[in-house]
């Protein structure tokens, strides 16, 4: 957050919801580094396996939203990529009962197509991107 409102103050972001394709390039590079960095000090602190797998996974739904936006120009909604994401890692992780967490996913979904923010296809996008890369990664990883 504190990178955005760098970057509004300098005019280069328009707003804390960086709502222009055009804007999210570098910000996207910002924040797959610090995560990244991370992972780097969790690995050299010998921290969690679990809590390594989970930064994996986030990571990894960063990495490929990051590429959708950036190659393939699609706003993939990051707010339920990340709802998914988290309860398929709640579900793996904890219980199976986490599956009724998966409602609230089209709820946000739907949130952010009414804001106007995201298409259907890209809320449905999202959704599968962060059920399928963070679940798959979480277990690559755990």
């Amino acid at each position: 957050m504190a990178f955005i409102l760098f970057e509004i103050w300098r005019s280069r972001i328009g707003n804390h919801h960086v709502t222009e394709h055009r804007e999210r390039h570098l910000l996207i590079v910002v924040i797959l580094a610090i995560v990244l960095a991370g992972l780097a000090i969790q690995i050299c602190a010998n921290a969690p396996g679990e809590l390594i797998a989970f930064t994996a996974a986030g990571f990894a739904t960063l990495m490929a939203i990051g590429a959708i936006t950036s190659v393939v120009q699609w706003k993939v909604s990051v707010h339920t990529a990340v709802s998914a994401g988290i309860t398929v890692i709640l579900m793996l992780a904890l219980s199976p009962v986490w599956v009724l967490a998966l409602s609230g996913t089209p709820v946000i979904g739907w949130s952010r197509v009414r804001l106007g923010d995201h298409t259907t296809g890209q809320v449905i996008a999202g959704g599968l991107v962060g059920a399928f890369i963070a679940g798959g990664t979480y277990t690559l990883f755990s």
